[in-house]
């Protein structure tokens, strides 16, 4: 009887209340899919390969352990019957304290054992029946290994090895054993059978453990971060020089920022100045009012005391040229009427008066005898010489009444146009007071509107709504910065979190790796350690160890303390005890003091045990490491997406907000393009308007000129009309003078050429009579004619000239004699007046201009202060709010600045110097930061150099922490050489690793490749009755894409002596060399970026060739089995590549021993006819193999020993057998 797994029962497990399968032959499972085959064959499957591993046994990841899963209940059981040489026994699997625990029972399968009216009983109550009725059964194993190891024959525990079907001899690979049930596994596991499988089968049945494979994804990252540390390295010599012009440009901006802040400085003084100046200035101000009030009273007063002191000397004048014109008149008058004659007559008058007596005395002498008759005729010449003098009094007084008139007429003539000319004085006074107001406001306005043309043409015209749209537009634009800053901000954050995620995921990965790679290692230790121990626990069978325990006591105390441990496990060293028992070859030592060096086979296999449940806690924690693992992506993943969609939601925000603000932007810069024009329109009527008020100021300076100029000749005129008016009154006056005089005297003519008429008449008469009486007529006529002469003569003097001459006299005492004096005073008086006027005009030349020289300066006061005021209140305020950045950037320097002694007002021209100190700066730090993002574009994101990258810059403060924080210390410090030597290192580190890794795969790809050979021998030695006549694989190593470039790094390593050190560009190598190895390294980056695989496995390092004969028909070589034949013939074919391979493995572990049988689960074999399935019933019975499988359908029940059907119902499966052993 040939060893193998008898029976499975089932109690209480998964979904089966009870079940029972026999298995000592070939078995068919029937039914429809979800029914529970699946689940029967797994527990079959548990039986060969007991793990925890859910893959190991076809479990999902997603699905419930399978202790989980098949021991859900407290009475859950799992039996297994297995036939020995010696009898059967039965294994027992259950769950306690949430473990899966076996226990080996000397009987076989009994179910009165286990159950109690169809109830499963409780494990003590199994114990106690059993040792009731005196039935052994071992201690529980808690450990799947060392039941495993018991299985196969691999325990160290004597008291099990009775129990082991597959028995290990000596010779027989541990390693080798333990990949049958990695086999069965794989076959159990592989849905389909195709070649990929079969390939991936060979491999995983190989090598007791999965090999892990090369990761691609890593070491994609590491070609990649050298391939851009390579070009970034590159980059850098190549854009050296460009860096040093950052640093040059660096130079110069903080040059320029040193003079922007000393301008700044400066400002913050004058600015302090001007304010101080300010508070000065308003004080001169009204300082200065308050002096041209004075001033100005002052001169009021002058003017009206002079007003006083001229029109006192004017009416002196007056006064004066009315008499000197009074001289002249009477002057005039007295000539007219002959006062020289008068005086002169007046002076002769006593000497006539005695020739007139002695003439009328000579006459009475010589007359004396008519004295009647001479006194008649001398009474007739009194009467006429009475009535001619009555007549010329009369004709005398008439004219000078008419002279008086005259006279009158004249003095009211000068009288009234005196008084004409005073009431054109008093009449013009206050016009022309106002006039000269007028004037002087004409002036000023005149002034004023020259200066504001002046301000005009310096500071054009400010329009509030213009500087309404352009704060506008201003703030359009700067939200248009901020947006673009808060989008580039958020972009950032974009990047900073899929940087973020991105380095965390590279830290996850590497930490998961890194946890792999050291559970890798401590298992890889621990399979090493726990070999070595099951090495020398097979090895203790026949050793030195075994002999001294069995027939040397005591011997660990001596000998144990200096035999070495290979020694003590040696098999062909022939002990025997001697006598001496206290020698070693004749030499005696005291060994008290020296420790035992070796360790117990107890403990051996303490440790085994040890060292097994540590290696499977081990592989659990790998296992339980990728679960961890795709845990942890989905949350860093959850983590990262939510502020990533939140940001981009933001930008998708701000970007809309920008679309309306770029709108609003424009449409305020066409409104300002028109508002503009209006404005220019408006500024060009603003100046029309300016020149035209300075034309009318000045016309009205023009007009009070004028009507000041016409009124002084309104005045003049008025003056000339005055005189005019008196002259004509005055020749008026004379003609009618003249006239009046010469009608007197024609009238007076002809009144004494009557009266002489009338004398000569008598005269005649008396000198006829004389002639009569005998005078001489002739005589005493001459003598008459001179009395009458003579007394004619003094009548007119006392008639006439002696009043003449009185008044004359007294005119002279009064006028005549004082004229020298009056013209002197009238000339000392004009000059006094002129001198007045003088110095009234000096006073008031010298007031005015002191006014003058004030209100100009009030002006300049106004004009400087306003200046003052516009350049604080306008032009720093535009500096402030020009959006330049300059004012926000050299704030604290203008408002903090210290200092006193400092004469700086020039608020604009200081802002200009800022504003142009600003914009070289920004020019310059513009074009610094434009070299800066062309430098720092060629570098890649996070690169070894720790240059940042064009879009880590947000701020000035990031560029200039980049040049002074690192690029001028890497620059001054060459720090290029150290970068060179990391560089160098990763190079060789990473060649080195991939030569290492392929080659470890190089050295597995051996034993596939014996593994192959194995396989041709046993189908060569197979004798093929069916349709299938021969069957053949070819191992063939993969040339192709990323193997092949490994390869070749593998090669470059090793003919170039490449090791893990930093010896990248060394002397000793070539640069071509150098150059050829980055060139091999690109290509493989693009050779994984091109084939996108994340890992190369050993499966990639070789491909498996079929070449099948069946019939008539032979595939030749080819590397899929898709078309074989018919698809029954594929399955049959894959089917017994598989059963093959499970042979060659059963007989590489236990060489010719075919006392056991092993059973082989291919889900896919249910679909083969009757006939295929007989001849591969009949070619798995050739190799001690039992084929077990499940399908939907029956097929011919005789082909195997025990067919079973399952049935699901109410949620629990049956099985029920309907076919037994065919005999």
């Amino acid at each position: 009887m040939k060893r193998h797994l008898n029976r499975i029962v089932m109690i209480n497990s998964a979904s089966v209340p009870y079940g029972e399968v026999e298995l000592d032959g070939n078995i068919h499972f029937v039914g429809s899919n979800g029914f529970g085959k699946t689940t029967v064959l797994r527990a079959i499957l548990f039986f060969y390969n007991p793990s925890v591993d859910k893959r190991a046994l076809g479990i999902r990841e997603d699905q419930k352990s399978f202790s989980g899963y098949y021991f859900a209940e407290d009475g859950s059981y799992m039996l297994y019957e297995v036939n020995m040489e010696t009898g059967p026994y039965t294994i027992i699997v259950y769950k306690k304290g949430g473990k899966l625990h076996f226990r080996f029972i000397d009987s076989p399968y009994d179910k009165n054992l286990f159950l109690t009216d169809y109830k499963a009983d409780s494990q003590e109550k199994i114990w106690k029946r059993l040792e009731e009725k005196g039935i052994n059964f071992s201690d529980e194993l808690q450990r799947y290994a060392d039941f495993r190891n018991v299985l196969y024959g691999s325990t160290g525990n004597k008291a099990l090895k009775k129990y082991s079907i597959f028995q290990t001899k000596e010779g027989i690979n541990k390693r080798r054993t333990a990949n049958i049930p990695q086999l069965i596994s794989n076959i159990f596991r592989t849905s389909k059978l195709d070649s990929r499988h079969i390939k991936k089968s060979i491999i995983d049945a190989v090598f007791e453990q999965d090999i892990r494979p090369l990761d691609l994804s890593t070491l994609e990252r590491q070609l990649a971060k050298f391939r851009v540390d390579y070009r970034d390295m590159d980059a850098y010599e190549q854009n050296e020089d460009l860096a040093k012009e950052i640093l040059a440009m660096n130079d110069r901006s903080e040059t320029l920022a040193t003079e922007m802040n000393q301008s700044a400085g400066r400002l913050g003084l004058a600015l302090k100045n001007v304010t101080a100046r300010l508070d000065f200035l308003e004080k001169d101000i009204e300082h200065r009012k308050a002096e041209i009030d004075k001033e100005e009273a002052r001169l009021k007063e002058s003017e009206k005391s002079f007003t006083e002191k001229k029109d006192e000397l004017n009416a002196e004048i007056a006064v004066l040229k009315r008499d000197l014109d009074e001289i002249t008149r009477l002057k005039e008058q007295y000539k007219g009427r002959n006062i020289d004659e008068a005086l002169r007559r007046v002076e002769n008058k006593s000497m006539l008066e005695q020739e007139l007596e002695r003439l009328k005395k000579d006459l009475q002498d010589a007359t004396g005898d008519i004295d009647d008759v001479r006194q008649l005729y001398k009474n007739k010449h009194e009467r006429l010489d009475i009535e001619k003098s009555r007549a010329e009094r009369e004709f005398e007084d008439r004219a000078s009444v008419i002279k008086n008139a005259f006279s009158e007429d004249v003095a009211k003539a000068n009288s009234e146009a005196e008084n004409r000319k005073q009431r054109l004085d008093e009449s013009v006074a206050e016009d022309r007071q106002d006039l000269g107001e007028q004037l002087d406001e004409a002036k000023e306005a005149v002034s004023k509107s020259r200066y504001d043309l002046k301000d005009f043409e310096r500071d054009k015209a400010q329009s509030p709504e213009k500087d309404s749209i352009k704060k506008k537009i201003q703030e359009a634009k700067q939200f248009l910065v901020k947006s673009a800053h808060a989008i580039k901000l958020k972009e950032q954050v974009i990047k900073s979190e899929e940087t973020a995620y991105g380095l965390s995921l590279d830290n996850l990965e590497q930490r998961f790796e890194s946890a792999r790679k050291a559970l890798a290692q401590k298992a890889e230790k621990l399979e090493k350690e726990l070999a070595e121990a099951q090495k020398r626990q097979e090895n203790y069978k026949g050793s030195l160890l075994e002999f001294l325990n069995e027939a040397k006591p005591g011997w660990k105390s001596d000998l144990g303390k200096i035999c070495r441990p290979e020694i003590l496990y040696k098999k062909d060293l022939n002990p025997q005890v001697s006598d001496e028992s206290q020698t070693v070859f004749g030499v005696t030592l005291d060994l008290e003091k020296v420790e035992q060096s070796h360790e117990d086979f107890e403990n051996l296999t303490e440790k085994v045990n040890a060292l097994t449940d540590t290696l499977e806690k081990t592989k659990r924690k790998i296992d339980a490491l990728a679960s961890e693992r795709e845990k942890e992506l989905a949350e860093l993943r959850e983590k990262y997406q939510a502020p990533v969609a939140e940001a981009k939601r933001e930008i998708e925000k701000i970007r809309l907000e920008r679309e309306k603000s770029e709108q609003q932007a424009k449409e305020l810069e066409l409104e300002l393009d028109s508002l503009s024009a209006k404005l220019e329109r408006e500024k060009v009527g603003l100046k029309k308007e300016l020149l035209d008020q300075l034309a009318l100021d000045q016309e009205r300076e023009q007009m009070a000129k004028n009507r000041l100029t016409a009124l002084t000749a309104k005045l003049r005129k008025g003056y000339e009309d005055a005189d005019e008016r008196k002259a004509k009154q005055r020749e008026e006056a004379k003609n009618a003078r003249v006239s009046a005089l010469a009608e007197l005297e024609n009238a007076k003519a002809e009144t004494l050429k009557k009266l002489a008429s009338e004398k000569e008449a008598i005269q005649e008469e008396f000198e006829n009579l004389l002639d009569g009486k005998g005078f001489d007529p002739e005589k005493i006529r001459e003598k008459e004619a001179r009395v009458n002469q003579l007394s004619e003569e003094l009548r007119l003097i006392r008639d006439d000239s002696e009043k003449l001459v009185e008044q004359y006299f007294y005119n002279k005492e009064r006028l005549f004699d004082k004229e020298d004096s009056f013209r002197s005073r009238l000339d000392e008086v004009s000059k006094k007046l002129m001198d007045t006027n003088v110095a009234n005009e000096e006073k008031n030349r010298s007031a005015n201009k002191k006014l003058d020289a004030n209100k100009e300066k009030l002006f300049a006061l106004h004009h400087e202060r306003n200046e003052f005021s516009v350049a604080i209140t306008q032009d720093y305020e535009e500096f402030k709010q020009s959006g330049l950045g300059a004012y926000e950037r050299l704030r604290e320097q203008i408002e903090n600045v210290e200092g006193e002694n400092s004469s700086e007002t020039d608020i604009k021209g200081l802002i200009r110097l800022i504003t142009s100190h600003y914009n070289h700066l920004s020019v310059t730090v513009a074009e610094m930061q434009k070299k800066i993002h062309k430098f720092t574009g060629f570098f890649s994101q996070g690169n070894f150099l720790n240059f940042p990258t064009s879009k880590q810059f947000e701020t000035d403060t990031d560029f200039g922490r980049f040049v002074r924080g690192r690029l001028r210390p890497f620059i001054e410090n060459e720090s290029i050489r150290q970068a060179r030597t990391q560089l160098e290192k990763m190079h060789s580190e990473l060649i080195a690793d991939i030569a290492h890794d392929i080659k470890d795969f190089s050295s597995k790809t051996s034993e596939i490749s014996s593994t192959i050979k194995q396989l041709n021998k046993d189908f060569k030695s197979t004798n093929f009755v069916g349709v299938v006549k021969n069957i053949q694989l070819d191992y063939r190593e993969n040339n192709l894409g990323i193997v092949n470039i490994l390869k070749r790094v593998k090669r470059f390593a090793e003919e170039n002596n490449y090791s893990a050190q930093a010896d990248f560009f060394k002397q000793n190598r070539s640069q071509e060399i150098d150059q050829a190895s980055v060139k091999l390294l690109n290509k493989l980056k693009n050779a994984i970026d091109n084939e996108r695989k994340k890992t190369v496995s050993v499966e990639d390092t070789f491909n498996l060739w079929f070449r099948i004969e069946e019939n008539n028909n032979d595939t030749g070589w080819v590397e899929k089995l898709s078309n074989v034949g018919s698809e029954g013939t594929d399955v049959l074919v894959k089917a017994m590549i598989y059963i093959t391979l499970l042979n060659v493995f059963k007989v590489n572990a236990f060489k010719a021993d075919d006392s056991y049988l092993i059973h082989c689960m291919i889900d896919e074999v249910g679909k083969l006819s009757d006939r295929y399935l007989r001849e591969l019933i009949e070619y798995t019975n050739s190799k001690n193999i039992r084929l077990i499988f499940g399908s939907p359908n029956e097929n011919d029940p005789l082909i195997y020993q025990h067919v079973y059907k399952l049935h699901r119902q109410s949620g629990k499966v049956r099985i029920v057998e309907l076919v037994g052993e065919a005999s």
